[in-house]
């Protein structure tokens, strides 16, 4: 599912009731986390969202849109060196998913 800034008054609730019932839901956590640093532009309020739905490795957050707003949300609070970090992470993930068969 791919977010579109018109949808996210309506999906907002639905993610926030998931992450009561669920706070660990890798899924709801990195488009909150897209919906912080894109809609309000809290980068530094999206970025442990956005990590800790990454980190979960559940399906469908293993996705490039994501590290991108957490590299762009890490680069624009000056938190360069990890994005390095990040880029290096989302590359591992690319190789493992190839050589497993995946891509």
């Amino acid at each position: 599912m791919v977010l579109v800034q018109s949808a996210f008054s309506l999906v907002l609730p639905v993610i926030m009731k998931v992450l009561r019932q669920q706070p660990g839901n890798g899924f709801a956590l990195v488009h909150l986390g897209f919906i912080v640093k894109t809609a309000d532009r809290d980068y530094a309020a999206a970025i442990p969202l956005l990590q800790r739905g990454i980190d979960s490795s559940a399906s469908g957050v293993i996705d490039g849109r994501f590290f991108f707003h957490l590299g762009d949300a890490l680069y624009r609070t000056g938190k360069h060196d990890e994005v390095l970090g990040e880029i290096f992470y989302f590359t591992i993930c690319l190789v493992l998913l190839s050589l497993s068969g995946v891509l």
